[in-house]
């Protein structure tokens, strides 16, 4: 009776098992992007940078009255290859100099391994700004194909502004229509 009850348990999870695989995909990746904690900060005066343990960020303003930029972390950073992109950076280490922050992460998978540096400087002088640089090193033992990157990807949310986007353009030429 056991080996019934056991045999009809397998059986009803095997008919559902693409569900369970789509709900803890999806329970993975709400818990990655929306529950997600960062592990390092990178701020001053106007602006502050979050990033968690995949080397995802978010930017998060810290001037007066200004409404969130973006409800998660994002994978801002990604290096482009054959195969697709490459997103996940396991948070390795980081190191401090004055005004510099450099955090450093690696991609595993088979015989492919990547290291990424990201380079945070929060120069008194410009209290608004955090400039980063970005750089990606082969540390497995084969040859890497690189077709390209992503710098600074982030989606922002609707702050209800009227226009809903604004940027300052200092002319009008005929390259940008």
């Amino acid at each position: 009776m056991v080996d019934n009850k056991l045999f009809s348990c397998s059986k009803f999870f095997r008919k559902r098992k693409r569900f369970w695989g789509i709900w803890f995909a999806f329970t993975f990746f709400l818990y990655g992007n929306l529950f997600s904690q960062p592990i390092i900060t990178v701020q001053n005066k106007g602006i502050k940078l979050e990033i968690d343990e995949y080397l995802f960020t978010r930017v998060i303003p810290r001037l007066d009255h200004q409404k969130p930029l973006m409800p998660h972390f994002y994978p801002s950073e990604q290096l482009l290859i054959p195969q697709g992109s490459i997103q996940k950076f396991r948070f390795v280490r980081t190191h401090l100099k004055g005004d510099t922050v450099i955090v450093v992460g690696e991609y595993h998978y088979g015989q492919l391994a990547i290291e990424k540096r990201l380079t945070f400087v929060a120069n008194k002088r410009y209290p608004n700004f955090l400039f980063l640089e970005v750089q990606y090193k082969n540390i497995g033992k084969k040859p890497l194909v690189v077709t390209g990157w992503v710098n600074h990807a982030y989606t922002l949310q609707p702050a209800g502004d009227d226009p809903p986007f604004w940027s300052y353009q200092s002319g009008t030429y005929e390259e940008r229509y």
